[in-house]
């Protein structure tokens, strides 16, 4: 049960970063931009071969950088705990 819980807490916390990291480049478009033009483009770019890479990371950044400090915490709890 709690190896169950645990793939549903990381599933979740993979979704929403996802979901954020897609509409992050929505955001950015609107306040940087008067148009609609770079927020196609964008996702026309996440299929194109010569960008896919970048654009990929851009939308899976913020997973990254919460697992970053996800482990970070981690490691100060583990150091904090009393043997």
């Amino acid at each position: 049960m709690l190896i169950k819980r645990f793939i549903a807490k990381e599933w979740l916390i993979f979704i929403g970063s996802l979901v954020f990291g897609l509409s992050l480049p929505v955001i950015i478009c609107f306040l940087t931009s008067s148009g609609y033009n770079c927020f196609s483009n964008f996702y026309k770019l996440l299929i194109d071969k010569h960008y896919v890479l970048k654009d990929w990371l851009t939308v899976l950044l913020p997973y990254f950088i919460v697992q970053f400090l996800r482990t970070i915490f981690w490691s100060f709890k583990q150091l904090r705990v009393k043997r």
